[in-house]
């Protein structure tokens, strides 16, 4: 049963889900793209399956380490079944180095709460926004879940106020330095386009409304039952509920504000919904509940073949 061997955390269930992740992927890119066919698309997508199996493992070293779930590890199986359910294009590299910049951000961020070398892990959790901002204007959203974050502290609240608009404008100093050097540019952030996408048309073709459809119904779903089991939990807890609740609709307006609707800016939104789907599945109490969940969680892919 899924439930119970994913019910704990063992190196096979790492192996597993990687050669999931990696075979299906492998798939995916084979159907139609010629770029495998020459050796630099084949390194370029070899870099990108990395890409994605780096944010696995990631997902599951900030889950572990700020104990957002339990002792299992049904949060990285959501997390490559939901990556699997996107449509292709696999080979967006702009979603993807933004998305690994915003989880390493997000892992300074839920660190704050230990309350040791804030100023640190605020510089890096700016840094890292910044980086992202680079391949996509709108992760600056997720500044907004730091000043939140430090706004919860409750001490020295105003010097530490101070630090993300430092490490901002460090990004921004190199970044100039560097189309300077390169591209003979001072002026390069007045080239930079800032657009939104408005047309939501290919979200009514199947499969991609089906998968949507299941995204938020899941989301509101664990979000809600998330929130009335920490309602008398600890202050940490709610804490990090707080944070998970924020992020999830920050990283959900990314995806609505992204500019072109193909089904792959839904990336960014699965890495706090493989968290509160871990949470959801973790409440219930019922055996067959959760195995049922899991089950249209693995063979729900199959309808984007």
């Amino acid at each position: 049963m899924l439930t119970t061997f994913f019910g704990k955390s063992k190196p096979i269930n790492f192996i597993i889900v990687s050669i999931f992740i990696i075979c299906w992927i492998f798939i995916k890119l084979t159907i139609g793209f010629e770029s495998l066919n020459q050796p630099q698309g084949l390194i370029n997508n070899s870099f990108i399956t990395l890409g994605y199996l780096f944010l696995l493992f990631l997902i599951n070293f900030i889950v572990k380490k700020n104990r957002l779930t339990g002792t299992n590890t049904y949060s990285i199986l959501f997390f490559s079944c939901f990556l699997i359910m996107i449509p292709p294009p696999f080979i967006d590299s702009d979603i993807l180095l933004s998305n690994i910049f915003l989880v390493l951000a997000l892992r300074r961020i839920w660190s704050l709460a230990s309350e040791k070398n804030m100023e640190k892990k605020i510089l890096d959790a700016s840094i890292w926004i910044s980086l992202a901002t680079l391949f996509y204007f709108w992760s600056l959203l997720l500044f907004v879940v730091l000043i939140i974050s430090i706004l919860q502290i409750g001490h020295k609240t105003l010097k530490l106020l101070w630090i993300p608009f430092i490490g901002f404008f460090a990004v921004f100093i190199l970044t100039s330095a560097y189309n300077v050097i390169v591209n003979d540019s001072l002026l390069w952030f007045m080239e930079t386009k800032v657009m939104m996408g408005v047309d939501f048309s290919t979200y009514k073709k199947f499969p991609l409304l089906i998968i949507i459809a299941f995204f938020i119904i899941l989301m509101i779903w664990g979000l809600v039952q998330k929130g009335f089991s920490v309602s008398k939990g600890s202050l940490k807890e709610k804490l990090n509920f707080k944070i998970l609740f924020i992020v999830t609709f920050a990283f959900l307006f990314m995806v609505l504000l992204y500019p072109v609707k193909n089904g792959m800016e839904w990336l960014f939104i699965i890495t706090p919904l493989a968290i509160v789907a871990t949470n959801l599945l973790e409440n219930q109490r019922t055996f067959w509940v959760k195995e049922i969940l899991l089950w249209i969680v693995v063979l729900l892919p199959i309808i984007n073949c």
